[in-house]
């Protein structure tokens, strides 16, 4: 067996590592002290550098990995089907329709003022002027609420431009 006699500033430049790290590794028995069985003390550098390094390619199953890439494959597959039955929406589609929606319904509160300003003024009775503003509020809200009427023309055009 080749046996060498280094210093650690020979040692440390054969293993790529500081005089430092040499000392650390020798206090912790991944090389011994003094005589330095070269292939012996390689093979337990080498070994030590493995179990720091769990997720090296030795490590890693290839049926794990497979399994892994099948499961994502089925997973896309099940949203693409879903999207397509349209049981799931993308996030884009339903930040569209919020925005429209929103949007809509501003537009709609902020035109009861101007629409109901001429009417209100020749009223006196607080609870005729209440009547009139709780319509127009409620009739606002209505159509928030009716989804498929405020929005079935945005997918159809939407039906339409995909075809």
């Amino acid at each position: 067996m080749l046996r060498i006699i280094f210093r650690y500033s020979i040692s440390s430049a054969c293993f790529f590592c500081s005089s430092r790290s040499l000392a650390f590794f020798c206090s912790f028995a991944v090389f011994p002290h003094g005589l330095y069985d070269l292939i012996d003390t390689n093979h337990r550098y080498i070994n030590y550098l493995r179990k720091r390094n769990p997720e090296g390619d030795e490590t890693i199953d290839y049926n794990t990995e497979r399994a892994k890439l099948v499961r994502a494959k089925r997973k896309n597959e099940e949203y693409e089907l879903q999207l397509k039955e349209n049981q799931l929406h993308a996030a884009e589609d339903i930040e569209a329709v919020m925005t429209d929606m929103l949007v809509n319904f501003k537009s709609r509160l902020m035109a009861i003022p101007s629409k109901l300003a001429p009417v209100l003024c020749k009223k006196t009775d607080k609870a005729e002027i209440f009547a009139l503003l709780k319509d127009h509020i409620d009739e606002a809200l209505m159509e928030l609420s009716d989804f498929k009427t405020t929005f079935g023309e945005r997918v159809k055009e939407d039906e339409k431009s995909d075809g």
